[in-house]
């Protein structure tokens, strides 16, 4: 019984010390470990022009009006998968086929404020639409 209470006493220094250390190292890193990574979004004001596989997982605003083309790859992300759901803040103006080099273009415009996502098996990208 002594043996188990003075390996308990030793785990607890050693957990002790450890966590003594650990706090230490902890404090040098919090400011630069901790600082939280602003959420990748294209302002309202400079809606892009063009939007390509790269953009995946950004949130892209645009104002009603503003025009867009998105610019993906037949192979990887066919065409007739392409949507973006819920529908009705977006409308399609023109579409291209695939070229030689397998690329495909959608031209959308903002028709009313609101946000769909915009999904193509491994693309996505949130689309908000504002006034």
């Amino acid at each position: 019984m002594l043996f188990v209470n003075r390996s308990y006493a030793i785990i607890v220094i050693v957990v002790a010390l450890l966590l003594i250390g650990g706090g230490i190292t902890m404090s040098h890193l919090q400011g630069s470990v901790m600082t939280p990574v602003p959420s990748p979004t294209v302002d309202a004001t400079t809606c892009p022009s063009e939007i390509t596989a790269a953009d995946t997982g950004r949130t892209i605003t645009c104002h009603v009006g503003n025009r867009f083309t998105i610019h993906l790859n037949q192979g990887s992300q066919p065409i007739e998968h392409l949507s973006c759901e819920p529908k009705g803040n977006l409308g399609i103006i023109a579409s291209q086929s695939p070229t030689d080099s397998d690329e495909y273009t959608v031209q959308f415009e903002g028709v009313r404020p609101g946000t769909c996502t915009m999904h193509n098996d491994s693309f996505d990208a949130t689309i908000a639409i504002v006034s």
